[in-house]
């Protein structure tokens, strides 16, 4: 908008210029948007005149040249703005890139401090001293196991003789 009111002052310096008084960027921007709008409107109704034989005004060619370099700066632009957003696009993935193999590594750690963790307490077992004391265990669990298929309890009676005796379950 600065550039709109930096013409529109330079307009007022014009000792030709008529309306000195009613000037500002906006209204520079609005004449120059109608003008450029009514100028590309008659140059669709001309093209389909080709052959019909047309005046080639000073207004006409003024016109041509500020589309044309209006459409170019359009044009330049855009191509900016797609390039800020492809810079934008490439460095987000490389971001995502890097994000995923930080990740891809932290998991292949975890992997192998969960392996070597494994191993240790493996190796912890397999220790002459687990050993021992899983074979006491199994001692212990063999002896409390009946010989037979029924449970059994053995008692003792007042004359000294052990008597089979089976539990009730109910």
């Amino acid at each position: 908008m600065a550039s709109w009111d930096s013409l529109a002052n330079k307009l007022k310096t014009l000792k030709d210029f008529s309306k000195k008084d009613t000037i500002s960027g906006k209204s520079a921007q609005a004449r120059f948007n109608t003008l450029v709008a009514s100028h590309r409107k008659f140059d669709r109704k001309s093209e389909g005149a080709w052959g019909i034989d047309q005046r080639y005004a000073e207004k006409r060619q003024l016109l041509d040249d500020l589309v044309s370099q209006f459409d170019e700066h359009e044009r330049d632009e855009g191509r900016c703005i797609r390039e800020r957003k492809d810079k934008l696009a490439a460095e987000e993935n490389a971001g995502k890139v890097m994000r995923d193999a930080g990740l891809k590594r932290m998991k292949e750690r975890k992997k192998k401090a969960r392996t070597k963790l494994m191993r240790t307490k493996v190796l912890s077992v397999t220790s002459p001293a687990s050993l021992t004391w899983c074979a006491k265990i199994c001692r212990l669990t063999e002896k409390r196991k009946p010989s037979s298929g029924k449970q059994t309890m053995q008692t003792s009676t007042s004359s000294g003789k052990k008597k089979e005796r089976i539990p009730n379950r109910a």
